[in-house]
């Protein structure tokens, strides 16, 4: 990100030196389009790669025993952390003077949608390289893959009543929406995962075997979230559980070059389109800056990063407390599985990302309010990965966290 930002400067000012009148535009060409954050590019090329090699190398030993606490976190913890956010938000907007800001209750919500949306990435980085204990590992991985998918469904449900009007049994309809959307997303995924996996065991290339296979299976892989997208379902929740059987299923048919060669692929891919990602984002920061100066609306900015700080609390804790003393009743060994350390951990690990913007990005604008939550979770994204992600190190070490354990937990 700090790379975008200093290429967007540079960017900024190539105009600036243009000699003439041609070669000016031709810049302003290039500048405009590397200043802008395209959320089409995102959620079809570079998201799910991503998203389907989290799924493809989940270590499924360490991550099913705790697919119920995930589930806990990602689904109920999204749910809880949208409500606050967007009603708190709301109350604040009606109550403070917020340089004349006042949106409506389903903007609020949509927007708390959209930024209860978690990216760690550079937390899970410090994990992996302090090799941290599996279970905060996976919890905080885990969490944040679902929250994903949670939080897009969510708000793709919510966006559909900014502008309109709704009456109380809208709420049911759009709890509807999203459990119908959510559970056939990931029938499909899983049901995709397994056809996938029967087509690799019929494909059998000869001499070129693996050049065959890989291309058969990345292209197999990658469809399910087309054809969800197109039956208007989920295709990041698609193509995670895609990846998910994948790996169970459909790795087994590969010969060992050719298992060899996609566990690779898949890890080069997503690393770089997380690279892209984080060098847009980076970019993204001057083109705001130069195109929306006037959306700054620092209030609500606060007002959002004290709802988010507030939301990931009542979250977490109590979520943390009904699993430790409810579903699970304590370990065998009479620890607690989510240790307070733990809980502390998993507070601190809810960075905002790429997700949440290109989320703002296609934010509906009935109202013109589009660019002050686009700059505003801009802000949001800029001030919880230089802190949070930057202080993980610190955080891990003020906990007294054990590292230096057994490398299982790594993805």
């Amino acid at each position: 990100m700090i790379t975008g930002d200093s290429r967007s400067v540079i960017t900024t000012n190539t105009t600036k030196t243009s000699s003439t009148e041609e070669s000016t535009s031709s810049t302003s060409t290039v500048q405009d389009y590397l200043l802008q954050f395209s959320p089409t590019t995102f959620f079809l090329l570079l998201l799910p790669p991503i998203i389907f090699n989290s799924g493809y190398h989940m270590n499924r030993s360490l991550f099913y025993p705790l697919l119920p606490a995930i589930s806990f976190y990602a689904i109920l913890g999204t749910a809880i952390s949208s409500a606050v956010i967007g009603l708190g938000l709301y109350k604040v907007t009606q109550a403070v003077n917020c340089s004349g800001f006042q949106p409506t209750l389903s903007e609020t919500l949509a927007f708390g949608a959209l930024i209860s949306a978690t990216d760690p990435v550079s937390t899970l980085a410090v994990f992996q390289s302090k090799r941290v204990d599996p279970t905060l590992f996976y919890l905080v991985f885990g969490e944040s893959v679902l929250n994903d998918a949670v939080g897009l469904v969510m708000y793709e449900t919510l966006r559909k009543f900014v502008g309109i009007q709704h009456s109380g049994s809208s709420v049911g309809t759009a709890l509807f929406d999203f459990g119908i959307i959510f559970v056939c997303s990931t029938l499909l995924g899983l049901v995709c995962g397994i056809i996938a996996s029967k087509i690799t065991r019929l494909v059998k290339g000869g001499e070129d075997g693996v050049l065959i296979e890989c291309g058969m299976f990345s292209l197999v892989v990658y469809l399910p979230f087309l054809v969800a997208e197109v039956l208007s379902m989920s295709g990041i929740v698609t193509i995670l559980f895609t990846g998910i059987m994948c790996k169970c299923y459909g790795a087994k048919n590969l010969t060992p070059e050719s298992k060899l060669v996609m566990d690779d692929f898949f890890r080069i891919l997503a690393h770089l389109a997380e690279t892209a990602i984080f060098l847009q984002l980076g970019l993204s920061v001057f083109g705001l800056t130069s195109t929306e100066p006037e959306a700054l609306n620092a209030a609500f900015v606060l007002a959002t990063l004290a709802c988010c700080l507030l939301a990931r609390a009542v979250n977490v804790y109590p979520i943390s407390y009904f699993l430790n003393y409810v579903v699970y009743d304590k370990s065998p060994s009479g620890e607690m599985l989510v240790k307070p350390k733990t809980q502390h951990m998993l507070y601190l690990s809810g960075l905002r990302g790429a997700v949440a913007f290109a989320c703002a990005q296609t934010f509906p604008d009935d109202y013109g309010n589009r660019g002050v939550f686009v700059v505003t979770t801009m802000a949001v994204v800029l001030v919880t990965t230089f802190t949070m992600g930057g202080g993980t190190e610190s955080m891990l070490e003020g906990l007294g966290i054990d590292t230096g354990m057994d490398c299982r937990g790594e993805v």
